[in-house]
Protein backbone atom coordinates (compact mmCIF):
# COMPACT_ATOMS: atom_id res chain seq x y z
CA UNK A 1 0.00 0.00 0.00
CA UNK A 2 1.11 3.60 -0.79
CA UNK A 3 -0.34 6.98 -1.22
CA UNK A 4 -0.12 9.70 -4.04
CA UNK A 5 -1.00 12.93 -4.10
CA UNK A 6 -4.16 13.05 -6.04
CA UNK A 7 -4.13 14.69 -9.38
CA UNK A 8 -6.20 16.61 -11.93
CA UNK A 9 -6.55 13.27 -13.98
CA UNK A 10 -7.76 11.10 -10.96
CA UNK A 11 -10.78 14.18 -10.19
CA UNK A 12 -13.06 11.63 -12.79
CA UNK A 13 -12.50 8.58 -10.63
CA UNK A 14 -13.43 10.48 -7.26
CA UNK A 15 -15.93 11.52 -8.53
CA UNK A 16 -17.31 8.60 -9.44
CA UNK A 17 -16.48 7.12 -5.95
CA UNK A 18 -18.59 9.88 -4.20
CA UNK A 19 -21.42 8.16 -6.52
CA UNK A 20 -21.45 4.65 -4.93
CA UNK A 21 -24.21 3.92 -2.29
CA UNK A 22 -21.64 2.61 0.67
CA UNK A 23 -20.11 6.21 -0.25
CA UNK A 24 -22.94 8.86 -0.95
CA UNK A 25 -24.55 7.26 2.13
CA UNK A 26 -22.60 9.17 4.57
CA UNK A 27 -20.98 11.97 1.84
CA UNK A 28 -24.42 13.93 0.27
CA UNK A 29 -25.77 17.09 0.42
CA UNK A 30 -23.74 20.31 1.40
CA UNK A 31 -20.76 18.45 2.50
CA UNK A 32 -20.40 16.14 -0.69
CA UNK A 33 -20.66 19.30 -2.60
CA UNK A 34 -17.76 21.05 -0.37
CA UNK A 35 -15.85 18.19 -0.51
CA UNK A 36 -16.16 18.32 -4.86
CA UNK A 37 -15.25 22.11 -4.65
CA UNK A 38 -12.63 20.97 -2.17
CA UNK A 39 -11.13 18.53 -4.69
CA UNK A 40 -11.44 20.86 -7.68
CA UNK A 41 -9.56 23.83 -5.82
CA UNK A 42 -6.62 20.87 -5.07
CA UNK A 43 -6.20 19.70 -7.97
CA UNK A 44 -6.30 23.27 -9.76
CA UNK A 45 -3.76 24.35 -7.49
CA UNK A 46 -5.97 26.45 -6.02
CA UNK A 47 -6.31 24.94 -2.60
CA UNK A 48 -3.47 24.56 -0.02
CA UNK A 49 -5.37 24.13 4.19
CA UNK A 50 -5.39 20.25 3.19
CA UNK A 51 -3.83 17.55 0.85
CA UNK A 52 -5.83 14.77 -1.39
CA UNK A 53 -4.15 11.26 -1.31
CA UNK A 54 -5.16 8.07 -3.19
CA UNK A 55 -4.39 5.21 -1.31
CA UNK A 56 -2.83 2.38 -4.12
CA UNK A 57 -2.75 -1.45 -3.76
CA UNK A 58 0.45 -1.47 -6.35
CA UNK A 59 -1.16 0.51 -9.43
CA UNK A 60 -4.78 0.15 -8.08
CA UNK A 61 -6.41 3.03 -6.55
CA UNK A 62 -8.65 2.26 -4.09
CA UNK A 63 -9.20 4.72 -1.15
CA UNK A 64 -9.58 8.15 -0.88
CA UNK A 65 -7.72 10.54 1.83
CA UNK A 66 -7.96 14.35 2.88
CA UNK A 67 -5.62 15.55 5.61
CA UNK A 68 -5.07 19.17 6.65
CA UNK A 69 -2.78 20.49 9.50
CA UNK A 70 -4.42 21.66 12.89
CA UNK A 71 -3.83 25.13 14.10
CA UNK A 72 -3.37 25.27 17.70
CA UNK A 73 -4.26 29.08 18.13
CA UNK A 74 -7.51 28.90 15.29
CA UNK A 75 -8.79 25.33 15.50
CA UNK A 76 -10.80 25.69 18.72
CA UNK A 77 -12.34 22.52 18.34
CA UNK A 78 -9.59 20.48 18.43
CA UNK A 79 -7.09 22.63 20.80
CA UNK A 80 -8.51 21.79 23.53
CA UNK A 81 -7.42 18.24 23.37
CA UNK A 82 -3.77 19.19 22.45
CA UNK A 83 -0.62 20.34 24.41
CA UNK A 84 0.68 23.80 22.82
CA UNK A 85 3.47 21.89 21.23
CA UNK A 86 1.74 19.56 19.24
CA UNK A 87 1.92 18.78 15.59
CA UNK A 88 -1.99 17.26 14.99
CA UNK A 89 -3.67 16.95 11.65
CA UNK A 90 -7.01 16.16 10.75
CA UNK A 91 -7.90 13.13 8.18
CA UNK A 92 -11.14 12.33 6.22
CA UNK A 93 -10.94 9.22 4.38
CA UNK A 94 -13.33 6.10 2.19
CA UNK A 95 -12.60 3.33 0.44
CA UNK A 96 -14.05 3.35 -3.21
CA UNK A 97 -13.22 1.23 -5.01
CA UNK A 98 -15.92 -1.77 -4.17
CA UNK A 99 -13.56 -4.85 -4.75
CA UNK A 100 -11.47 -3.50 -1.81
CA UNK A 101 -14.61 -3.16 0.91
CA UNK A 102 -14.71 -6.33 3.31
CA UNK A 103 -11.23 -6.90 3.48
CA UNK A 104 -10.32 -5.01 6.74
CA UNK A 105 -8.09 -2.37 5.16
CA UNK A 106 -9.68 0.53 6.89
CA UNK A 107 -7.32 -0.27 9.74
CA UNK A 108 -4.23 -0.87 7.85
CA UNK A 109 -4.78 2.48 5.67
CA UNK A 110 -5.02 4.55 8.33
CA UNK A 111 -1.91 2.69 10.43
CA UNK A 112 0.04 3.17 6.98
CA UNK A 113 -0.76 7.22 5.68
CA UNK A 114 0.34 8.21 9.13
CA UNK A 115 3.36 6.06 9.35
CA UNK A 116 4.41 7.00 5.95
CA UNK A 117 3.20 10.39 5.42
CA UNK A 118 2.65 11.58 9.29
CA UNK A 119 5.74 10.05 11.32
CA UNK A 120 6.22 13.40 13.08
CA UNK A 121 2.47 13.98 13.96
CA UNK A 122 1.47 13.25 17.41
CA UNK A 123 -2.32 14.23 17.60
CA UNK A 124 -4.68 12.82 14.73
CA UNK A 125 -8.67 13.76 14.55
CA UNK A 126 -11.58 12.25 12.82
CA UNK A 127 -15.14 13.00 12.62
CA UNK A 128 -17.72 10.30 11.49
CA UNK A 129 -21.02 10.77 11.49
CA UNK A 130 -23.04 9.49 14.70
CA UNK A 131 -24.73 7.29 12.12
CA UNK A 132 -21.65 5.52 10.66
CA UNK A 133 -21.12 2.44 12.74
CA UNK A 134 -18.62 0.62 10.64
CA UNK A 135 -16.09 3.61 10.53
CA UNK A 136 -16.91 4.37 13.78
CA UNK A 137 -15.44 0.81 14.60
CA UNK A 138 -12.56 0.83 12.23
CA UNK A 139 -11.55 3.99 14.14
CA UNK A 140 -11.60 2.56 17.29
CA UNK A 141 -9.64 -0.33 16.72
CA UNK A 142 -6.90 2.17 15.47
CA UNK A 143 -6.54 3.56 18.68
CA UNK A 144 -9.33 6.84 18.35
CA UNK A 145 -10.98 7.85 21.37
CA UNK A 146 -14.39 9.52 21.47
CA UNK A 147 -14.14 12.72 22.57
CA UNK A 148 -17.34 14.78 21.97
CA UNK A 149 -20.35 15.34 19.55
CA UNK A 150 -20.70 17.91 17.47
CA UNK A 151 -23.08 19.68 15.21
CA UNK A 152 -20.57 20.11 11.45
CA UNK A 153 -20.64 23.84 10.23
CA UNK A 154 -20.70 21.82 6.33
CA UNK A 155 -24.19 20.07 7.59
CA UNK A 156 -26.52 21.52 10.34
CA UNK A 157 -28.92 18.68 10.19
CA UNK A 158 -26.51 15.68 11.29
CA UNK A 159 -23.71 15.24 14.08
CA UNK A 160 -20.75 14.00 13.88
CA UNK A 161 -18.15 12.41 16.33
CA UNK A 162 -14.93 14.03 17.06
CA UNK A 163 -12.21 11.34 17.57
CA UNK A 164 -8.89 11.80 18.93
CA UNK A 165 -5.91 9.87 18.64
CA UNK A 166 -2.40 10.20 20.47
CA UNK A 167 0.10 8.68 17.80
CA UNK A 168 1.92 7.14 20.33
CA UNK A 169 -1.13 4.87 20.64
CA UNK A 170 -0.07 3.10 17.45
CA UNK A 171 3.26 3.98 17.47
Amino acid sequence: MHFEILRKEDEPLVTKWLQEPHVNEFWYGSGLQSTLSSITRFVKEEETLFTIWLAYDDSTPFAYLMTSSINYENDSLYAKYLARDAKAITIDLFIGNKAYLGKGLGKKLLVEILRQKFSDVTDVFIDPSVNNARAIHVYEKVGFQKVEVFIPPWDPSSQCILMHLTKKVIA
